[in-house]
Protein backbone atom coordinates (compact mmCIF):
# COMPACT_ATOMS: atom_id res chain seq x y z
CA UNK A 1 0.00 0.00 0.00
CA UNK A 2 2.94 2.63 0.87
CA UNK A 3 4.51 1.85 -2.71
CA UNK A 4 1.23 2.47 -3.93
CA UNK A 5 0.32 5.59 -1.97
CA UNK A 6 3.84 7.59 -3.22
CA UNK A 7 3.93 6.84 -6.95
CA UNK A 8 0.12 8.31 -6.45
CA UNK A 9 1.73 11.67 -4.22
CA UNK A 10 4.58 11.60 -6.63
CA UNK A 11 2.03 11.54 -10.14
CA UNK A 12 -0.35 13.98 -8.07
CA UNK A 13 2.79 16.13 -7.80
CA UNK A 14 3.80 16.22 -11.41
CA UNK A 15 -0.12 17.05 -12.43
CA UNK A 16 -0.12 20.28 -10.26
CA UNK A 17 3.63 21.27 -11.32
CA UNK A 18 1.78 20.70 -15.06
CA UNK A 19 -0.94 22.99 -14.20
CA UNK A 20 -3.46 20.36 -14.27
CA UNK A 21 -4.64 21.11 -10.16
CA UNK A 22 -7.59 18.80 -10.90
CA UNK A 23 -5.81 15.86 -11.69
CA UNK A 24 -3.51 16.58 -9.09
CA UNK A 25 -6.68 16.69 -6.22
CA UNK A 26 -8.38 13.89 -7.90
CA UNK A 27 -4.86 11.56 -7.24
CA UNK A 28 -4.46 13.11 -3.63
CA UNK A 29 -7.55 11.72 -3.18
CA UNK A 30 -6.84 8.41 -4.08
CA UNK A 31 -4.08 8.16 -1.98
CA UNK A 32 -5.94 9.55 1.20
CA UNK A 33 -8.54 6.76 0.45
CA UNK A 34 -5.71 4.15 0.85
CA UNK A 35 -4.34 5.98 3.61
CA UNK A 36 -6.71 8.37 5.40
CA UNK A 37 -3.70 9.25 8.06
CA UNK A 38 -0.71 10.12 5.49
CA UNK A 39 0.09 13.73 6.44
CA UNK A 40 1.83 14.03 2.87
CA UNK A 41 -1.70 13.65 0.85
CA UNK A 42 -3.22 15.91 3.53
CA UNK A 43 -0.71 18.70 2.58
CA UNK A 44 -0.15 18.38 -1.09
CA UNK A 45 -4.23 18.22 -1.56
CA UNK A 46 -4.07 21.95 0.94
CA UNK A 47 -1.56 23.10 -1.31
CA UNK A 48 -3.60 22.53 -4.09
CA UNK A 49 -7.17 23.84 -2.63
CA UNK A 50 -5.16 26.89 -1.54
CA UNK A 51 -3.41 27.10 -5.01
CA UNK A 52 -7.05 26.92 -6.32
CA UNK A 53 -8.37 29.62 -4.14
CA UNK A 54 -10.20 27.30 -1.42
CA UNK A 55 -8.94 29.11 1.55
CA UNK A 56 -10.87 27.65 3.87
CA UNK A 57 -10.66 23.55 2.42
CA UNK A 58 -6.95 24.70 2.47
CA UNK A 59 -6.85 25.40 5.63
CA UNK A 60 -8.89 22.29 7.55
CA UNK A 61 -6.27 19.97 4.97
CA UNK A 62 -3.40 21.70 6.51
CA UNK A 63 -4.39 21.34 9.83
CA UNK A 64 -4.98 17.79 9.20
CA UNK A 65 -1.55 17.13 8.21
CA UNK A 66 -0.55 18.85 10.91
CA UNK A 67 -2.42 16.31 13.59
CA UNK A 68 -0.71 13.47 11.66
CA UNK A 69 2.37 15.47 12.12
CA UNK A 70 3.16 18.34 14.61
CA UNK A 71 6.72 18.85 14.18
CA UNK A 72 6.93 19.58 10.58
CA UNK A 73 8.14 22.61 9.31
CA UNK A 74 6.79 22.85 6.17
CA UNK A 75 2.93 21.90 7.29
CA UNK A 76 3.33 25.13 9.52
CA UNK A 77 5.11 26.69 6.70
CA UNK A 78 2.35 26.35 4.10
CA UNK A 79 -0.74 27.23 7.17
CA UNK A 80 1.15 30.34 7.51
CA UNK A 81 0.78 31.37 3.81
CA UNK A 82 -2.70 30.05 4.08
CA UNK A 83 -4.01 32.03 6.84
CA UNK A 84 -2.22 35.02 5.69
CA UNK A 85 -4.08 34.84 2.25
CA UNK A 86 -7.31 35.15 4.48
CA UNK A 87 -5.85 38.19 6.41
CA UNK A 88 -5.00 36.34 9.76
CA UNK A 89 -1.87 37.87 10.31
CA UNK A 90 -0.85 37.26 13.96
CA UNK A 91 -2.34 33.23 13.31
CA UNK A 92 0.11 33.19 10.61
CA UNK A 93 3.31 34.71 12.36
CA UNK A 94 2.73 32.00 14.97
CA UNK A 95 2.62 29.44 12.26
CA UNK A 96 5.76 30.75 11.01
CA UNK A 97 7.08 31.34 14.51
CA UNK A 98 6.77 27.14 15.04
CA UNK A 99 8.48 26.56 12.06
CA UNK A 100 11.35 28.49 12.68
CA UNK A 101 11.51 26.42 16.49
CA UNK A 102 12.13 23.61 14.62
CA UNK A 103 14.55 24.58 12.20
CA UNK A 104 16.42 28.44 12.89
CA UNK A 105 18.13 27.64 9.72
CA UNK A 106 14.85 27.06 7.47
CA UNK A 107 15.01 30.23 4.71
CA UNK A 108 12.07 29.94 3.31
CA UNK A 109 10.36 30.61 7.10
CA UNK A 110 12.50 33.60 6.96
CA UNK A 111 11.97 34.66 3.25
CA UNK A 112 8.06 34.28 4.72
CA UNK A 113 7.90 35.78 8.06
CA UNK A 114 9.97 38.95 6.53
CA UNK A 115 7.27 39.39 4.08
CA UNK A 116 4.10 39.19 6.51
CA UNK A 117 6.18 41.26 8.75
CA UNK A 118 6.83 43.43 5.84
CA UNK A 119 2.77 43.29 5.61
CA UNK A 120 2.03 43.88 8.99
CA UNK A 121 4.46 47.10 9.30
CA UNK A 122 6.98 45.52 11.25
CA UNK A 123 9.87 46.55 9.61
CA UNK A 124 12.94 46.41 11.55
CA UNK A 125 11.93 43.15 12.34
CA UNK A 126 11.71 42.14 8.75
CA UNK A 127 14.78 43.35 8.20
CA UNK A 128 16.13 41.24 10.98
CA UNK A 129 14.92 38.03 9.04
CA UNK A 130 15.91 39.12 5.86
CA UNK A 131 19.53 39.85 7.57
CA UNK A 132 19.47 36.28 8.74
CA UNK A 133 18.52 35.16 5.13
CA UNK A 134 21.62 36.72 3.24
CA UNK A 135 23.69 35.14 6.11
CA UNK A 136 22.44 31.73 5.39
CA UNK A 137 22.80 32.11 1.82
CA UNK A 138 26.08 30.66 0.42
CA UNK A 139 25.63 31.51 -3.31
CA UNK A 140 24.27 34.52 -5.10
CA UNK A 141 21.15 32.67 -6.18
CA UNK A 142 18.33 34.88 -4.71
CA UNK A 143 20.39 37.75 -3.26
CA UNK A 144 18.24 39.92 -5.53
CA UNK A 145 15.21 39.04 -4.10
CA UNK A 146 16.62 40.10 -0.77
CA UNK A 147 17.97 43.24 -1.62
CA UNK A 148 14.89 43.66 -3.34
CA UNK A 149 12.81 43.71 -0.24
CA UNK A 150 15.47 45.00 2.33
CA UNK A 151 15.26 47.89 -0.26
CA UNK A 152 10.49 48.14 0.63
CA UNK A 153 11.09 48.11 4.08
CA UNK A 154 13.44 50.57 4.15
CA UNK A 155 11.22 52.83 1.99
CA UNK A 156 8.85 52.32 4.46
CA UNK A 157 11.18 53.45 6.87
CA UNK A 158 11.43 56.69 5.39
CA UNK A 159 15.12 55.84 3.95
CA UNK A 160 14.51 56.31 0.43
CA UNK A 161 18.03 56.72 -0.25
CA UNK A 162 18.84 53.70 1.33
CA UNK A 163 16.53 51.61 -0.60
CA UNK A 164 17.73 53.40 -3.80
CA UNK A 165 20.98 52.72 -2.96
CA UNK A 166 20.02 49.06 -2.26
CA UNK A 167 18.64 48.36 -5.45
CA UNK A 168 21.53 50.25 -7.75
CA UNK A 169 24.09 48.06 -5.61
CA UNK A 170 22.22 44.85 -6.48
CA UNK A 171 21.78 45.91 -9.89
CA UNK A 172 25.41 45.97 -10.44
CA UNK A 173 25.78 42.36 -9.45
CA UNK A 174 22.18 41.52 -11.13
CA UNK A 175 21.33 43.91 -13.99
CA UNK A 176 18.78 42.12 -15.04
CA UNK A 177 16.98 41.36 -11.94
CA UNK A 178 13.52 41.80 -12.27
CA UNK A 179 12.53 42.97 -8.53
CA UNK A 180 15.50 44.94 -8.01
CA UNK A 181 14.58 46.81 -11.52
CA UNK A 182 10.86 47.42 -11.06
CA UNK A 183 11.33 48.10 -6.94
CA UNK A 184 13.74 51.43 -8.37
CA UNK A 185 10.96 52.32 -10.64
CA UNK A 186 7.79 52.08 -8.32
CA UNK A 187 9.96 54.01 -5.90
CA UNK A 188 11.13 56.82 -8.96
CA UNK A 189 7.34 56.63 -10.21
CA UNK A 190 6.09 57.69 -6.40
CA UNK A 191 8.60 60.36 -6.75
CA UNK A 192 7.28 61.57 -9.82
CA UNK A 193 10.94 60.90 -11.58
CA UNK A 194 8.71 59.37 -14.74
CA UNK A 195 11.07 59.32 -17.10
CA UNK A 196 14.23 57.54 -14.78
CA UNK A 197 11.30 54.97 -13.97
CA UNK A 198 9.70 54.51 -17.06
CA UNK A 199 13.73 53.25 -18.57
CA UNK A 200 13.85 51.00 -15.55
CA UNK A 201 10.73 49.68 -16.56
CA UNK A 202 11.62 49.41 -19.83
CA UNK A 203 14.64 47.57 -19.51
CA UNK A 204 12.15 44.92 -17.92
CA UNK A 205 10.04 44.72 -21.01
CA UNK A 206 12.69 44.49 -23.29
CA UNK A 207 13.67 40.81 -21.45
CA UNK A 208 10.04 39.83 -20.07
CA UNK A 209 7.88 41.66 -22.78
CA UNK A 210 4.41 39.47 -21.11
CA UNK A 211 5.61 40.87 -17.35
CA UNK A 212 2.16 42.55 -15.87
CA UNK A 213 3.89 44.44 -13.04
CA UNK A 214 6.11 45.90 -15.41
CA UNK A 215 3.54 46.53 -18.38
CA UNK A 216 1.14 47.90 -15.63
CA UNK A 217 4.01 50.24 -14.34
CA UNK A 218 4.72 51.37 -17.73
CA UNK A 219 1.10 52.46 -18.55
CA UNK A 220 1.10 54.30 -15.32
CA UNK A 221 3.99 55.94 -16.26
CA UNK A 222 3.27 56.81 -19.70
CA UNK A 223 -0.60 57.96 -18.57
CA UNK A 224 0.96 60.28 -16.17
CA UNK A 225 2.79 61.44 -18.91
CA UNK A 226 0.06 62.34 -20.94
CA UNK A 227 1.26 59.55 -23.59
CA UNK A 228 -2.20 57.91 -23.58
CA UNK A 229 -2.28 55.97 -27.04
CA UNK A 230 1.03 54.14 -25.91
CA UNK A 231 -0.46 53.71 -22.15
CA UNK A 232 -3.79 52.07 -23.48
CA UNK A 233 -1.59 49.70 -25.79
CA UNK A 234 0.81 48.66 -23.06
CA UNK A 235 -2.16 47.79 -20.76
CA UNK A 236 -4.43 46.15 -23.46
CA UNK A 237 -0.84 43.63 -24.22
CA UNK A 238 -1.65 41.70 -20.77
CA UNK A 239 -3.30 38.58 -21.11
CA UNK A 240 -5.82 38.70 -18.26
CA UNK A 241 -5.81 35.10 -18.58
CA UNK A 242 -2.24 34.30 -18.01
CA UNK A 243 -2.14 36.15 -14.31
CA UNK A 244 -3.25 35.76 -10.96
CA UNK A 245 -7.08 37.41 -10.10
CA UNK A 246 -5.40 40.78 -7.87
CA UNK A 247 -3.01 41.22 -10.78
CA UNK A 248 -6.11 41.29 -12.87
CA UNK A 249 -7.91 43.98 -11.28
CA UNK A 250 -4.88 45.95 -11.03
CA UNK A 251 -4.46 45.58 -14.72
CA UNK A 252 -8.39 46.27 -15.20
CA UNK A 253 -7.65 49.31 -12.65
CA UNK A 254 -5.14 51.08 -15.08
CA UNK A 255 -7.11 50.36 -18.17
CA UNK A 256 -10.25 52.14 -16.88
CA UNK A 257 -8.04 54.99 -15.94
CA UNK A 258 -6.22 55.59 -19.49
CA UNK A 259 -9.94 55.29 -20.53
CA UNK A 260 -11.05 58.26 -18.22
CA UNK A 261 -8.41 60.28 -19.07
CA UNK A 262 -9.13 59.49 -23.19
CA UNK A 263 -12.23 60.76 -22.19
CA UNK A 264 -13.75 57.32 -23.21
CA UNK A 265 -16.32 56.92 -19.90
CA UNK A 266 -18.50 53.98 -21.01
CA UNK A 267 -15.30 52.05 -21.76
CA UNK A 268 -13.52 53.03 -18.57
CA UNK A 269 -17.34 52.25 -17.00
CA UNK A 270 -16.79 48.61 -18.10
CA UNK A 271 -13.64 48.16 -16.66
CA UNK A 272 -14.34 49.65 -13.36
CA UNK A 273 -17.23 46.81 -13.20
CA UNK A 274 -14.67 44.13 -14.67
CA UNK A 275 -12.05 44.97 -11.68
CA UNK A 276 -14.95 45.09 -8.91
CA UNK A 277 -16.58 41.53 -10.17
CA UNK A 278 -12.78 40.15 -10.06
CA UNK A 279 -12.87 41.93 -6.55
CA UNK A 280 -16.20 40.17 -5.79
CA UNK A 281 -14.64 37.05 -6.64
CA UNK A 282 -11.36 37.60 -4.70
CA UNK A 283 -13.46 38.46 -1.26
CA UNK A 284 -16.11 35.95 -2.21
CA UNK A 285 -13.04 33.30 -1.06
CA UNK A 286 -12.03 34.94 1.75
CA UNK A 287 -13.74 35.99 5.43
CA UNK A 288 -14.23 39.54 4.00
CA UNK A 289 -17.21 40.43 4.74
CA UNK A 290 -18.85 43.86 4.00
CA UNK A 291 -21.99 43.27 5.87
CA UNK A 292 -20.42 43.06 9.53
CA UNK A 293 -18.63 47.22 8.85
CA UNK A 294 -22.20 48.01 7.44
CA UNK A 295 -23.72 46.79 10.59
CA UNK A 296 -21.27 48.59 12.97
CA UNK A 297 -22.18 51.65 11.09
CA UNK A 298 -25.80 51.05 11.39
CA UNK A 299 -25.60 49.88 15.17
CA UNK A 300 -23.81 53.48 15.76
CA UNK A 301 -26.67 55.06 13.87
CA UNK A 302 -28.93 53.83 15.51
CA UNK A 303 -27.80 54.44 19.18
CA UNK A 304 -26.77 57.98 18.47
CA UNK A 305 -30.22 58.37 16.62
CA UNK A 306 -32.00 57.71 20.06
CA UNK A 307 -32.32 59.57 23.24
CA UNK A 308 -29.78 57.26 24.88
CA UNK A 309 -26.66 59.88 24.61
CA UNK A 310 -28.81 62.86 26.24
CA UNK A 311 -28.70 60.96 29.22
CA UNK A 312 -24.92 60.70 29.61
CA UNK A 313 -23.37 61.53 32.91
CA UNK A 314 -21.50 65.33 32.08
CA UNK A 315 -17.95 64.51 33.18
CA UNK A 316 -15.60 67.71 34.51
CA UNK A 317 -13.01 68.96 32.32
CA UNK A 318 -9.76 66.17 31.82
CA UNK A 319 -6.99 67.72 32.58
CA UNK A 320 -4.80 69.05 30.08
CA UNK A 321 -3.78 67.17 26.93
CA UNK A 322 -0.21 69.25 26.22
CA UNK A 323 0.37 72.17 24.42
CA UNK A 324 -1.63 71.03 21.57
CA UNK A 325 -4.91 68.90 21.59
CA UNK A 326 -5.62 65.86 19.84
CA UNK A 327 -6.90 66.64 16.31
CA UNK A 328 -8.80 64.18 13.79
CA UNK A 329 -8.97 64.25 9.90
CA UNK A 330 -12.06 62.34 8.78
CA UNK A 331 -14.25 62.52 5.82
CA UNK A 332 -15.72 60.03 4.18
CA UNK A 333 -13.18 57.88 1.98
CA UNK A 334 -12.25 59.73 -1.69
CA UNK A 335 -13.12 63.23 -0.26
CA UNK A 336 -9.40 64.69 -0.40
CA UNK A 337 -8.51 63.54 2.84
CA UNK A 338 -4.59 62.33 1.92
CA UNK A 339 -4.36 65.65 -0.12
CA UNK A 340 -5.26 67.27 3.41
CA UNK A 341 -2.98 64.95 5.30
CA UNK A 342 0.17 65.95 2.91
CA UNK A 343 -0.57 69.53 2.77
CA UNK A 344 -0.62 70.02 6.73
CA UNK A 345 2.34 67.08 7.16
CA UNK A 346 4.43 69.93 5.43
CA UNK A 347 3.94 72.25 8.29
CA UNK A 348 6.82 72.49 9.90
CA UNK A 349 4.37 72.37 13.33
CA UNK A 350 2.37 69.30 12.28
CA UNK A 351 3.24 65.72 12.23
CA UNK A 352 0.13 63.52 10.77
CA UNK A 353 -0.19 60.10 11.51
CA UNK A 354 -1.55 58.60 8.49
CA UNK A 355 -4.44 55.69 8.30
CA UNK A 356 -2.94 53.80 11.53
CA UNK A 357 -5.93 52.06 13.57
CA UNK A 358 -4.79 54.19 16.75
CA UNK A 359 -8.78 54.91 18.01
CA UNK A 360 -9.96 51.05 17.84
CA UNK A 361 -7.80 50.07 20.56
CA UNK A 362 -10.09 52.45 22.80
CA UNK A 363 -13.22 51.15 21.14
CA UNK A 364 -12.37 47.16 22.16
CA UNK A 365 -11.70 48.78 25.06
CA UNK A 366 -15.36 49.64 25.72
CA UNK A 367 -16.56 46.34 23.98
CA UNK A 368 -15.15 44.71 26.57
CA UNK A 369 -17.43 46.40 29.29
CA UNK A 370 -21.01 44.93 30.11
CA UNK A 371 -22.70 47.48 28.12
CA UNK A 372 -20.10 46.66 24.83
CA UNK A 373 -19.69 49.83 22.19
CA UNK A 374 -21.10 52.24 21.73
CA UNK A 375 -23.47 51.87 25.14
CA UNK A 376 -20.32 51.99 27.11
CA UNK A 377 -19.56 56.01 26.53
CA UNK A 378 -22.36 56.62 28.50
CA UNK A 379 -21.05 55.04 31.47
CA UNK A 380 -18.11 56.85 31.13
CA UNK A 381 -16.28 57.74 34.62
CA UNK A 382 -13.45 60.38 34.58
CA UNK A 383 -11.37 57.64 35.72
CA UNK A 384 -11.98 55.37 32.57
CA UNK A 385 -11.91 58.42 30.69
CA UNK A 386 -8.13 59.30 31.76
CA UNK A 387 -7.70 55.66 31.44
CA UNK A 388 -8.71 55.88 27.57
CA UNK A 389 -6.80 58.77 27.25
CA UNK A 390 -3.70 57.36 28.39
CA UNK A 391 -4.42 54.43 26.13
CA UNK A 392 -4.63 56.56 23.39
CA UNK A 393 -1.24 58.59 24.23
CA UNK A 394 0.32 54.99 23.97
CA UNK A 395 -0.66 54.74 20.27
CA UNK A 396 0.46 57.97 19.64
CA UNK A 397 4.13 57.18 20.63
CA UNK A 398 3.94 53.60 19.72
CA UNK A 399 4.02 55.40 16.13
CA UNK A 400 7.07 57.58 17.20
CA UNK A 401 5.05 61.15 17.29
CA UNK A 402 5.91 61.88 20.60
CA UNK A 403 7.04 65.56 20.19
CA UNK A 404 5.19 67.56 22.37
CA UNK A 405 6.30 70.65 20.67
CA UNK A 406 4.43 69.22 17.26
CA UNK A 407 0.13 69.06 16.56
CA UNK A 408 -0.03 65.42 16.34
CA UNK A 409 -3.08 64.69 13.85
CA UNK A 410 -4.68 61.31 13.22
CA UNK A 411 -5.45 61.00 9.83
CA UNK A 412 -7.94 58.23 9.35
CA UNK A 413 -11.10 58.83 7.06
CA UNK A 414 -13.73 56.51 8.43
CA UNK A 415 -12.71 57.57 12.01
CA UNK A 416 -15.32 59.47 11.36
CA UNK A 417 -18.07 56.95 12.66
CA UNK A 418 -16.13 57.16 15.77
CA UNK A 419 -16.48 60.75 16.53
CA UNK A 420 -19.07 60.17 19.39
CA UNK A 421 -16.24 58.48 21.21
CA UNK A 422 -13.79 60.88 20.34
CA UNK A 423 -16.16 63.48 21.91
CA UNK A 424 -16.44 61.85 24.71
CA UNK A 425 -12.99 60.78 25.50
CA UNK A 426 -11.51 63.93 24.18
CA UNK A 427 -14.05 66.58 24.66
CA UNK A 428 -11.31 69.34 23.78
CA UNK A 429 -10.19 67.53 20.60
CA UNK A 430 -11.11 69.03 16.86
CA UNK A 431 -12.33 67.19 13.72
CA UNK A 432 -11.01 68.38 10.65
CA UNK A 433 -14.14 67.10 7.83
CA UNK A 434 -13.06 67.30 4.29
CA UNK A 435 -16.28 67.12 1.92
CA UNK A 436 -16.54 66.74 -1.51
CA UNK A 437 -19.62 66.21 -3.43
CA UNK A 438 -21.40 63.22 -2.68
CA UNK A 439 -21.45 62.10 -6.40
CA UNK A 440 -17.76 62.19 -6.71
CA UNK A 441 -16.94 60.50 -3.63
CA UNK A 442 -19.97 57.42 -4.39
CA UNK A 443 -18.04 57.31 -7.53
CA UNK A 444 -14.23 57.56 -6.64
CA UNK A 445 -15.04 54.82 -4.30
CA UNK A 446 -16.61 52.53 -7.08
CA UNK A 447 -13.94 53.31 -9.01
CA UNK A 448 -11.05 52.53 -6.98
CA UNK A 449 -9.18 49.37 -6.71
CA UNK A 450 -8.78 48.96 -2.41
CA UNK A 451 -7.36 46.59 -0.96
CA UNK A 452 -10.61 44.41 0.27
CA UNK A 453 -11.53 44.48 4.09
CA UNK A 454 -14.86 44.63 5.78
CA UNK A 455 -15.16 48.48 4.71
CA UNK A 456 -13.78 48.57 1.38
CA UNK A 457 -15.66 45.80 0.08
CA UNK A 458 -18.24 48.39 -0.11
CA UNK A 459 -17.58 49.60 -2.38
CA UNK A 460 -17.77 47.28 -5.28
CA UNK A 461 -20.81 48.52 -6.64
CA UNK A 462 -22.15 52.19 -6.91
CA UNK A 463 -25.17 50.57 -5.04
CA UNK A 464 -23.63 49.53 -2.13
CA UNK A 465 -20.91 52.51 -2.77
CA UNK A 466 -23.73 55.16 -2.06
CA UNK A 467 -25.71 52.96 0.75
CA UNK A 468 -22.58 53.37 2.80
CA UNK A 469 -22.30 57.09 2.19
CA UNK A 470 -25.91 57.66 3.33
CA UNK A 471 -25.52 55.67 6.10
CA UNK A 472 -21.97 56.97 7.10
CA UNK A 473 -23.41 60.88 6.44
CA UNK A 474 -26.21 60.54 7.97
CA UNK A 475 -24.19 59.02 11.67
CA UNK A 476 -22.39 62.33 10.80
CA UNK A 477 -25.10 64.35 10.88
CA UNK A 478 -26.55 62.89 14.33
CA UNK A 479 -23.11 63.40 15.89
CA UNK A 480 -23.19 67.04 14.86
CA UNK A 481 -27.32 67.16 16.03
CA UNK A 482 -26.22 65.82 19.58
CA UNK A 483 -22.86 67.54 20.19
CA UNK A 484 -21.26 70.79 20.35
CA UNK A 485 -18.03 69.84 17.98
CA UNK A 486 -14.81 72.14 17.33
CA UNK A 487 -15.28 71.03 13.69
CA UNK A 488 -13.61 72.90 10.37
CA UNK A 489 -15.15 71.57 7.06
CA UNK A 490 -12.53 71.78 3.93
CA UNK A 491 -14.25 71.53 0.77
CA UNK A 492 -11.90 70.10 -1.81
CA UNK A 493 -13.43 71.63 -4.59
CA UNK A 494 -12.40 75.22 -2.52
CA UNK A 495 -9.04 73.85 -1.75
CA UNK A 496 -8.18 73.12 -5.31
CA UNK A 497 -9.70 76.39 -5.92
CA UNK A 498 -8.20 79.45 -3.42
CA UNK A 499 -5.49 77.38 -1.69
CA UNK A 500 -3.82 79.75 0.13
CA UNK A 501 -7.13 80.99 1.75
CA UNK A 502 -8.45 77.98 2.71
CA UNK A 503 -5.10 75.93 4.11
CA UNK A 504 -4.85 79.60 5.66
CA UNK A 505 -8.28 79.01 7.37
CA UNK A 506 -7.92 75.51 8.77
CA UNK A 507 -4.47 76.69 10.26
CA UNK A 508 -6.13 79.55 11.96
CA UNK A 509 -8.77 76.98 13.06
CA UNK A 510 -5.90 74.76 14.29
CA UNK A 511 -3.80 77.76 16.29
CA UNK A 512 -1.32 77.58 13.87
CA UNK A 513 0.39 80.44 11.94
CA UNK A 514 0.89 80.04 8.35
CA UNK A 515 4.42 78.71 6.73
CA UNK A 516 5.34 79.19 2.87
CA UNK A 517 6.36 75.08 3.56
CA UNK A 518 2.11 73.85 2.68
CA UNK A 519 2.51 75.35 -0.86
CA UNK A 520 5.12 72.96 -1.36
CA UNK A 521 3.55 69.70 -0.06
CA UNK A 522 4.20 68.00 -3.37
CA UNK A 523 7.43 68.12 -2.82
CA UNK A 524 7.30 66.84 0.83
CA UNK A 525 5.23 63.95 -0.27
CA UNK A 526 7.57 62.70 -2.69
CA UNK A 527 10.05 62.60 0.49
CA UNK A 528 7.94 61.33 2.97
CA UNK A 529 8.18 56.91 3.89
CA UNK A 530 5.31 56.25 2.51
CA UNK A 531 1.68 57.26 0.97
CA UNK A 532 -0.86 54.53 2.15
CA UNK A 533 -3.82 55.59 -0.16
CA UNK A 534 -4.17 55.51 -3.79
CA UNK A 535 -4.19 59.22 -4.38
CA UNK A 536 -0.49 59.79 -3.73
CA UNK A 537 -0.65 60.21 -7.71
CA UNK A 538 -2.07 63.93 -7.45
CA UNK A 539 -0.55 64.67 -3.56
CA UNK A 540 2.92 63.86 -5.50
CA UNK A 541 2.35 66.11 -8.74
CA UNK A 542 0.60 69.17 -9.41
CA UNK A 543 -2.55 70.45 -8.03
CA UNK A 544 -5.37 69.62 -10.91
CA UNK A 545 -8.92 69.72 -11.21
CA UNK A 546 -9.29 66.16 -13.41
CA UNK A 547 -11.31 64.92 -10.71
CA UNK A 548 -13.70 67.52 -9.99
CA UNK A 549 -17.22 66.85 -11.61
CA UNK A 550 -16.17 63.50 -12.68
CA UNK A 551 -19.68 61.65 -11.87
CA UNK A 552 -20.94 63.94 -14.99
CA UNK A 553 -18.96 61.98 -17.21
CA UNK A 554 -20.89 58.69 -15.68
CA UNK A 555 -24.38 60.11 -14.99
CA UNK A 556 -26.40 57.43 -16.43
CA UNK A 557 -24.46 55.35 -14.14
CA UNK A 558 -25.16 57.05 -10.74
CA UNK A 559 -28.22 58.39 -11.63
CA UNK A 560 -30.21 55.42 -10.07
CA UNK A 561 -28.46 56.08 -6.62
CA UNK A 562 -28.83 59.97 -6.94
CA UNK A 563 -31.89 59.53 -4.74
CA UNK A 564 -29.74 57.37 -1.65
CA UNK A 565 -27.28 60.86 -1.80
CA UNK A 566 -29.61 63.28 -2.71
CA UNK A 567 -30.16 64.30 1.14
CA UNK A 568 -26.64 64.98 1.01
CA UNK A 569 -26.31 66.73 -1.58
CA UNK A 570 -28.94 68.99 -0.76
CA UNK A 571 -27.79 69.41 2.84
CA UNK A 572 -23.83 70.53 1.73
CA UNK A 573 -25.11 72.84 -1.12
CA UNK A 574 -23.70 70.61 -4.11
CA UNK A 575 -25.38 70.86 -7.21
CA UNK A 576 -27.17 67.44 -8.82
CA UNK A 577 -27.39 68.49 -12.22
Amino acid sequence: MSENVDALLRRGIQQQEAGRPDLAHSLFQQALRLDPENPDAWHLDGIVAFRSGNLQSAEKMIQHAIEKSPDQPLFRITLGNVLRAQGRFHDALSSYDFALSRDKNATLVHFNRATLLQDMERHEEALADLDALLSLSDTSEGLGDIHALRAESFIALGQRDKAVEIYESALQQQPDHIGCRLGIAETFEVQARLDEALAHTRHVLERASDHWRAACLGATILRRQGNLDDALKQIQAVDLKKIPLPAARQILAENARIHDRRGEFEAAFEKYEAQNRLAQKFASRTPVDKNKYLQQVLELLRYFSSDLPSEWRELPAPSSWGKHPPVFLVGFPRSGTTLLDQILDSHPGIHVVEERPLLLALRDRLRESPEGYPAALGQVNPSRRDELRTLYREQIQNEGFDDAEKLVINKLPLNLIHVGLIHRVFPEARIILALRHPCDVTLSCFMQDFTLNNSMANFLTLKDSAHLYDKVMSLWNAYRALFDIPVYELRYENLIDNFDSEVAGLLDFLKLPWKDEVRDFAAHARARPLIRTPSYEQVTGELHNRSRGRWRNYFTHIEPHLKTIEPHINAFGYDKN
